[in-house]
């Protein structure tokens, strides 16, 4: 049915997401102590500068949009017998729609700071 094929792929696309900001994490900065909070711990990360290191990845809204979606796929992934409500996925599918450019946005810019990251490391190599 349609609705269990949105809810996951809405799960799958959060995982892509979150698997980009593990690496960046990965790289940037040390690991995240409290495991029992991990993910929720990932996305506040990502939401906050590193002074002198990188930019925040992601707005605020970014972070609230990307929240939720953390918090679906929990629920999808735990919900096992629950009959999924087709007025809430409608409402995530328009979150999604409305929403997830601005994601985009935010990671292009962290794109283009890595770039002149290594625009820099060139030049200094030169």
């Amino acid at each position: 049915e349609n609705r269990y094929v949105f809810a996951l792929k809405t799960q799958q696309l959060f995982t892509a997401i979150e698997d980009l900001f593990k690496q960046i994490a990965k790289v940037f900065e040390n690991q995240i102590d409290d495991l029992s909070a991990y993910h929720k711990a990932l996305l506040k990360r990502m939401n906050v500068e590193v002074v002198g290191v990188r930019p925040a990845v992601i707005s605020d809204e970014s972070f609230v949009f990307l929240d939720r979606l953390r918090a679906f796929r929990h629920f999808i992934r735990h919900a096992y017998d629950y009959e999924l409500d087709v007025d809430e996925l409608k409402l995530l599918q328009r979150k999604i729609h409305n929403k997830f450019s601005d994601v985009l946005n935010d990671i292009n810019n962290f794109q283009r700071f890595l770039e002149k990251v290594v625009e820099g490391y060139h030049q200094a190599q030169n």
